[in-house]
């Protein structure tokens, strides 16, 4: 695991004791899985013999009070669905093929 996704991926794998976090990019062949962060150009993001998985590692709403109406409140308070755009930070699983 290396990047900005190092957290909160080591609490998820903290119990994995075959994780190395960090530069693992030295010498990739000797992994299964890498998460590295997703930068959106393939020539950082693939890794050679691997297949890349873009992921979503975690997510936030911001709430813009300024756009709520009181459907939009109704529909959030009982399907957990945000009336503004949710953002992300996205990550590439590389899985060894």
């Amino acid at each position: 695991v290396t990047g900005i996704s190092v957290w909160p991926t080591n609490w998820y794998l903290r119990d994995l004791h075959q994780v190395a976090y960090g530069d693992v990019l030295e010498n990739p062949g000797q992994y299964e899985y890498i998460f590295k962060d997703w930068t959106g150009r393939p020539e950082e993001d693939n890794i050679e013999g691997f297949r890349p998985i873009n992921l979503r590692l975690r997510g936030w709403f911001v709430p813009d009070y300024s756009t709520m109406s009181m459907k939009a409140l109704l529909t959030y308070y009982w399907n957990k669905t945000p009336w503004n755009p949710v953002g992300y930070q996205w990550v590439v699983l590389h899985v060894r093929e």
